[in-house]
């Protein structure tokens, strides 16, 4: 099972994936970026855009997203 875990923003996103239940191993990890200058649409979009590729490329399991 992979999961992918999300601390959400439109400044910064976090993202994690891990695979296993009881010992899980980390995947991959990292953080999407938006510039503050930009339009707001146009930094949801960046960030779906990172979100859907990892999704297409690990084809996770689960989500987890941490409640703000």
């Amino acid at each position: 099972m992979i999961t992918l875990g999300v601390d959400p923003g439109t400044a910064l996103l976090g993202y994690g994936l891990v695979r296993g239940e009881t010992e899980p191993s980390l995947i991959t990890y990292g953080v999407v970026s938006t510039t503050s200058s930009e339009m707001m649409e146009q930094r949801l979009l960046q960030v779906y855009d990172a979100v859907r590729k990892l999704i297409e490329e690990y084809e996770p399991d689960e989500l987890a997203i941490e409640q703000l």
